[in-house]
């Protein structure tokens, strides 16, 4: 009976292999352990968003069935969806908090938002774009 701390998905991008990758994920993840989805919003890659939203559809009964705990999404940063146990999420999501000036610098921000039912923060950067001043003709 082995247990990951920390499970990355980063495959196919296909829904179907995204859905397998976040039950085998779910059901391998130790208490505290976070599970981190790449490419969630990528719109190349739309199988990555249909698996993950297929897997929360169904996880009540997974949960049921295996009497593993349900995870939940608390963290969206850098093209990634960070998930872990819902007695974990508000831990977590306070350590970012506490640790944002060595995750970013001062155009790093982050927000609360919602995402399958959970809240989450989610981390944004302020990129500024220099345009010269061009000389008139």
């Amino acid at each position: 009976d082995h247990q990951v701390r920390f499970f990355s998905i980063d495959g196919s991008h296909l829904a179907e292999a995204t859905y397998r990758d976040m039950k085998l994920a779910h059901a391998s993840l130790a208490d505290g352990g976070i599970v981190v989805i790449d490419d969630y919003f990528a719109e190349g890659f739309p199988g990555v968003s249909e698996g993950v939203q297929r897997f929360f559809s169904e996880q009540d009964v997974l949960c049921s069935t295996s009497h593993a705990e349900p995870i939940r999404p608390f963290l969206v940063g850098y093209n990634k969806v960070y998930f872990a146990h819902e007695a974990f999420v508000e831990t977590y999501q306070e350590a970012v908090y506490a640790r944002l000036s060595v995750i970013g610098d001062s155009y790093m921000h982050v927000g609360t938002k919602w995402m399958l039912g959970s809240p989450i923060l989610l981390l944004t950067e302020t990129i500024n774009v220099y345009k010269p001043q061009r000389e008139p003709l």
